[in-house]
């Protein structure tokens, strides 16, 4: 089965977008696998945590059943994976009260982070920040969209030019 919840894992982006057969493939795999934990007397740390994601892509997840999921872990890193999890999902549809899921699962994880996995956490939290949030989901998007829409919003803001690499597009030095 799985190793547990280690730095590594609380790190990393769990919110790529998934269609309906990659959902209902996870959501099997997921089953089968916590069957086989039960079958040995292991534990699957991530059943719950891959359920819900693949659940939430499903479009069966409401807001306070993720509230309940979250109050039944008395494991702490069960509770930060899940809200790190939620936050991201929030995130990669661009929903509002995502950073607060965010924020919530990285002060639950901190203790758990190394220091290089918490400043990457940190730092793309804080890059991913930038980004508007709405009421109404937008297009879900993947980790490396969602950083590049950030990085070129950022640069807006600080009034840089745009870089297309078409000529007489940038202003000349």
């Amino acid at each position: 089965m799985d190793k547990g919840i280690n730095s590594t894992v609380l790190a990393q982006w769990h919110a790529s977008p998934l269609d309906r057969s990659q959902a209902q493939v996870l959501l099997r795999e997921t089953h089968q696998k916590r069957k086989e934990a039960i079958l040995t007397g292991e534990q699957c740390w991530f059943c719950q945590t891959n359920e819900f994601i693949a659940n939430y892509w499903l479009g069966k997840v409401a807001n306070n059943s993720f509230e309940w999921l979250v109050r039944t872990h008395s494991e702490q890193r069960q509770r930060a994976l899940l809200l790190l999890s939620y936050g991201q999902l929030l995130l990669s549809c661009k929903l509002n009260f995502a950073f607060e899921y965010l924020d919530q699962g990285l002060i639950q994880a901190a203790d758990f982070l190394s220091p290089t996995d918490y400043f990457r956490v940190i730092n793309r939290h804080e890059l991913l920040s930038i980004l508007p949030l709405f009421t109404d989901a937008r297009t879900a998007a993947d980790l490396p969209m969602l950083e590049n829409e950030a990085k070129i919003l950022s640069r807006l803001k600080q009034g840089q030019p745009r870089l297309t690499g078409n000529f007489g597009s940038t202003p000349r030095r």
